[in-house]
C-alpha cells in the first residue's frame, strides 16, 4: 500500500517511465510463448528409405535342413546287417552316421532283430518308424534252406555242356571246407567269393577276438556281403574252439578296448570299477557294473578269464 501511494506521488514523466518499463520486461518474457503459439510449423524432412537384403534367420536355416531330411525315401526291404553306406545314404543318413554304424559293427555289433536298429543313438525315432517295416533280418537256417534251393535248381541244367562243366566247377569249389579257427588267408581264398581282402579281414578278426565259437560270428567281419554268408556257412566249421581269453583282472584300458566285444567307455568303466571295488571274482561281480548289459555278456562270457 505504501509503495502504491508512493507511485501516485511521482511525477507524470516518471510514471510513464515506470509503466514503459513494466511492459517492456513483459513483452521480453512472454516473447517466446507467443512466438511459439503463432508460428507456422516448420515442414518435415524428407527421408529415403534405405532397404537391405534380407538375411536368411537361423530358424529359415534349420527349416531348410529339416525339409532337406524330410524329403521323401524310396523305401526297399533290407537287411542293417552289413549294409553298404550309399544303402545307408538313401535312407537319408549322413556320412558321419553312417560311420557310426559300421564302427559299431567292426566292434562286433550285430543287429539280431529290427529293434537293434532303434537302439543306435543316430536313428531317431522317426526314421525308425519309417522304415522298420521294410528291415528283413534273415537266421543262418532261413538263408541255409534257400542256398539249398539254388543248388538243387544248378544241378537241374539242361544238357548244354557248357553249363554243366561250370556247373561241376563251381560244385567242386563250393565243396571246400576249411576250419574257421585253423585255416589262414590262403584257405579262406579256396571260398568262392572271399578274396585277398575278405580273407585278411577275417583272420585279423579272429586274432582280435580270440577265435570262433560259433559260424555265425562270420557275419560280424567289417564289409562281408550278407547275401553270401548262408552260402559260406556250408564251407565252413569249428572242429574244437580253443579260445584266447581275456585276464580280465590284469588288463588296462588301452588292452581291453582291442577286443571288438569291449568299447572304450566299457572298458574304462571296467578298469575303474576293479580299482574301487578289488579283482573280479567271477562273471556276477561284473554284472554288478550298470553300464554292461546283457547284450554285452551274452558275446564277452566265454572271453573272460578271471584268474586272480
Amino acid at each position: 500500500m505504501k509503495r502504491l501511494q508512493e507511485f501516485f506521488n511521482l511525477t507524470y514523466r516518471e510514471r510513464n517511465g515506470f509503466l514503459i518499463f513494466t511492459v517492456v520486461i513483459l513483452m521480453i518474457t512472454l516473447a517466446p510463448f507467443v512466438w511459439y503459439f503463432f508460428r507456422k510449423p516448420a515442414p518435415l524432412p524428407a527421408y529415403s528409405v534405405q532397404t537391405f537384403a534380407e538375411r536368411p534367420s537361423k530358424y529359415h536355416a534349420n527349416q531348410t535342413s529339416v525339409n532337406k531330411r524330410q524329403k521323401p525315401l524310396n523305401l526297399q526291404p533290407f537287411d542293417p546287417n552289413r549294409l553298404p553306406a550309399e544303402e545307408w545314404s538313401k535312407l537319408g543318413l549322413s556320412e558321419k552316421q553312417i560311420a557310426v554304424i559300421h564302427r559299431y559293427e567292426e566292434r562286433g555289433g550285430v543287429f539280431r532283430k529290427k529293434e537293434d536298429v532303434q537302439k543306435m543313438y543316430v536313428i531317431d525315432e522317426k526314421l525308425y518308424r519309417q522304415i522298420a517295416p521294410f528291415i528283413r533280418i534273415a537266421d543262418a537256417k532261413t538263408k541255409s534252406s534257400e542256398y539249398d534251393k539254388e543248388q538243387s535248381a544248378t544241378s537241374m541244367l539242361g544238357s548244354n555242356p557248357d553249363k554243366r562243366s561250370t556247373s561241376v566247377a563251381q560244385t567242386r569249389k563250393t565243396a571246400v571246407r576249411i576250419d574257421m579257427n585253423r585255416s589262414d588267408t590262403t584257405d579262406w581264398k579256396t571260398i568262392r567269393g572271399i578274396g585277398s581282402t575278405y580273407a585278411s579281414r577275417i583272420v585279423r578278426y579272429r586274432e582280435l577276438l580270440g577265435g570262433f565259437h560259433q559260424l555265425e560270428q562270420l557275419s560280424e567281419v567289417y564289409g562281408l556281403p550278407g547275401e553270401r554268408l548262408a552260402e559260406w556257412y556250408l564251407q565252413v566249421y569249428i572242429a574244437s574252439p580253443v579260445l584266447r581269453k581275456i585276464r580280465i583282472n590284469d588288463m588296462n584300458a588301452n588292452e581291453l578296448q582291442r577286443h571288438p566285444y569291449i568299447a572304450k567307455k566299457q572298458a574304462e568303466r571296467i578298469v575303474q570299477y576293479r580299482n574301487q571295488h578289488g579283482k573280479f571274482r567271477s562273471i556276477d561281480d561284473m554284472r554288478k557294473i550298470l553300464m554292461l548289459d546283457t547284450d554285452f555278456f551274452t558275446k564277452i562270457e566265454l572271453y573272460l578269464d578271471f584268474q586272480q
